[in-house]
C-alpha cells in the first residue's frame, strides 16, 4: 500500500547530525524517524513563522506584531516544556 507521506533528502551540519543522533539513540528511535518527530512537534511553528514572513511581505507591522505572539507562544511553551521535565525529575 503505497504511503502518503513525503519523503525528503537533506544534509546537516555534523553539530545537526550529532544532535539528531543523540536524541534518537535518547528516544530509541531510527535517524529518520527522530527526524520526522522532530518536524512533526515543530511543524505548527513553522508554519506560524511562515505566516508571519508571507505577512511581512505584504505588511511589515502586522508582521511584527505576529512575530511578537509567536515568540511569545514559544517562550510559554518552553517553560511549559521545563515545569513538566522539572516535575518528572522530582518524581524520580
Amino acid at each position: 500500500m503505497p504511503t502518503k507521506k513525503h519523503r525528503i533528502t537533506i544534509t546537516l551540519e555534523p553539530e545537526a547530525y550529532l544532535a539528531v543522533v543523540r536524541y534518537a539513540s535518547a528516544t530509541s528511535a531510527s535517524l529518520s524517524r527522530a527526524v520526522a518527530s522532530l518536524l512533526q512537534q515543530q511543524a505548527p511553528y513553522m508554519s506560524a513563522v511562515a505566516d508571519a514572513l508571507e505577512l511581512a511581505k505584504r505588511d511589515p507591522q502586522a508582521a511584527l506584531a505576529s512575530l511578537e505572539r509567536i515568540s511569545n507562544q514559544v517562550q510559554q511553551t518552553a517553560q511549559e516544556m521545563a515545569a513538566s521535565l522539572k516535575s518528572q525529575a522530582d518524581a524520580d
